[in-house]
């Protein structure tokens, strides 16, 4: 059976992130390693998480005799720089500390990172700490990825907590947004397997060479869509995504409804709220201005010209409130560069095809 890293990410969430090990602890799948980054968490996150693992490691392990835990700054990890999985018989759990909240997307680069530089592993897994998986969850990743070598990544069906709502099928782009396919519709359980745009990264299996050869996560993302752009890169590099109908895995987040124009423009906003709002518009646009074409974005504004409008609106509104004008801008205009490249890609015309959808 083929190795696997699972990196998990953790932000002040101990206790999910200790509620989704246990569920790892029963999967029926044997080769696997388990890599936790700590995003700087200013909880008790560290000492609660080293607390569960010394408990298990003190039990079988998924009929192991033996685990091992590893302790690392993200500097220390970064300079091993040497194979060490010669040296572990058994399942490992690998602790990176770093010193900040560096986001989804390069806290995930340091587990990454880590796992290519040192550990052998064939696959590379990404599971929020907000999950909790089925016991077949990682054993049907993998039935799926070895089924053809050109899918470059694989996602599991995410579920609500319950069950009883899908979270995500898979990543759907539009000529102004990307959405989760299926999510808020009921569980039918009638799942099939079947090609996607991209993966989410809340639960996705990808090959090595993914990381290796395409590209990491893009750190001017932070967080929302850096998944998006991999999927873009990972198309652009003739390799799919696909969904593994019996991959199940629940995912804690809340479904919400969006907001209503009362509640844009004249309710108070959170500093949560202008976060999200700051990275997902920045981020969508630098989605489009790498990847669409300019007839996409000029059907946009005549098609959906209020998803046009909002989407400078909360950038404008939020860098302004957050104090990150100049720096989101700059980043954005930083993509006309990046996007001159990308044109020379003979595959983009047809993936732009194939994929951007206008209903």
């Amino acid at each position: 059976m083929p190795n696997v890293s699972i990196i998990i990410l953790n932000w002040n969430g101990w206790e999910d992130t200790v509620e989704c090990l246990e569920s790892l602890y029963r999967i029926d799948y044997p080769n696997y390693n388990v890599i936790i980054v700590d995003n700087g968490s200013s909880d008790d996150s560290l000492f609660k998480i080293k607390e569960y693992l010394n408990e298990v490691s003190s039990l079988k392990y998924n009929n192991q005799d033996h685990i091992k835990i590893f302790e690392y700054t993200k500097e220390e990890s970064e300079s091993i720089m040497e194979c060490i999985e010669d040296e572990l018989a058994y399942k490992n759990f690998f602790i990176i500390k770093n010193s900040e909240n560096r986001g989804f997307a390069e806290g995930n680069n340091t587990g990454i990172r880590f796992v290519l530089n040192n550990l052998k592993d064939d696959y590379i897994a990404l599971l929020n700490n907000d999950t909790i998986v089925d016991s077949q969850f990682l054993k049907e990743l993998i039935n799926i990825a070895e089924i053809d070598m050109q899918i470059g990544s694989v996602q599991s069906v995410l579920l609500n907590r319950d069950g009883t709502l899908i979270d995500s099928l898979g990543q759907k782009i539009f000529i102004w947004g990307v959405e989760d396919i299926g999510m808020g519709s009921n569980n039918r359980n009638n799942f099939e397997y079947k090609e996607i745009f991209g993966s989410c990264a809340a639960s996705a299996l990808y090959r090595r060479r993914v990381f290796e050869k395409i590209s990491l996560f893009d750190p001017d993302f932070f967080i929302i869509l850096e998944d998006v752009d991999l999927s873009w890169k990972i198309r652009l590099n003739d390799l799919k995504a696909v969904l593994a109908p019996k991959s199940i895995v629940h995912h804690k987040r809340g479904i919400s409804n969006p907001m209503t124009i009362t509640q844009i423009f004249f309710k108070p906003k959170t500093n949560d709220i202008l976060f999200k709002w700051y990275h997902g518009s920045k981020n969508w646009m630098i989605i489009v201005l790498r990847y669409f074409p300019v007839k996409y974005v000029i059907a946009a504004i005549i098609l959906k010209p209020h998803k046009f409008f909002f989407t400078f609106y909360r950038f404008l509104y939020s860098s302004i409130k957050l104090k990150t004008f100049f720096k989101g801008t700059e980043i954005i205009l930083n993509n006309f560069k990046i996007r001159k490249e990308i044109k020379k890609n003979i595959l983009l015309e047809k993936i732009q095809k194939n994929c951007i959808k206008f209903n």
